[in-house]
């Protein structure tokens, strides 16, 4: 069987591959598991440990792979909030188009998506795609996750943490 040549302009990937996103989204589909797995298993991981190498030693690789587990789920948002358009600067799945739909519709979405729905680049950013797109005047699509937004769920997140860290200790009796 021989294989075909394409051209890189020619390709067939869509947007999402044509802008060296597609590596993001791959990546945050094994992230979260991985993670999750992780988390759930640092206590059995350590209790063998704790046995194989020692307790001083289990008691140090205990906080590795929590934080490993915790800093991978932490690393999923953010590289979701990464996929963007080159030119425009649009955040993909924060964009008006992709709000509007399921999470099983977005994730259609985003890889039938042949160019960007506020410039129209096809994912190359070419040099003259971003001047191209400045002198047609039309305006970026403001940002979903502003500053007070994003405030504002990080000062939730925080305050349910410190409430559930108040209950939990009000229900230890000494």
């Amino acid at each position: 069987m021989e294989r075909v040549k394409t051209d890189a302009l020619t390709s067939f990937g869509g947007w999402l591959q044509n802008s060296g996103n597609a590596w993001k989204l791959r990546a945050t589909k094994w992230a979260l598991p991985v993670a999750s797995l992780l988390v759930l298993s640092a206590m059995r991981l350590h209790s063998w440990l704790r046995h194989q190498i020692g307790r001083d030693n289990a008691d140090l690789v205990l906080p590795c792979v929590l934080l490993l587990g915790f800093g991978l789920a932490l690393a999923v948002p953010l590289l979701l909030r990464s996929i963007r358009c080159s030119v425009c600067g649009l955040r993909m799945l924060s964009s008006q188009a992709a709000r509007g739909l399921s999470r099983t519709e977005r994730d259609r979405w985003i890889h039938a998506l042949s160019e960007c729905p506020v410039c129209r680049d096809d994912g190359f950013a070419k040099p003259g795609s971003r001047t191209g797109w400045l002198s047609s005047g039309r305006a970026p699509e403001p940002e979903y996750w502003s500053g007070w937004r994003l405030a504002f769920a990080i000062l939730a997140i925080v305050g349910a943490g410190i409430g559930i860290f108040l209950a939990g200790q009000w229900r230890v009796r000494p």
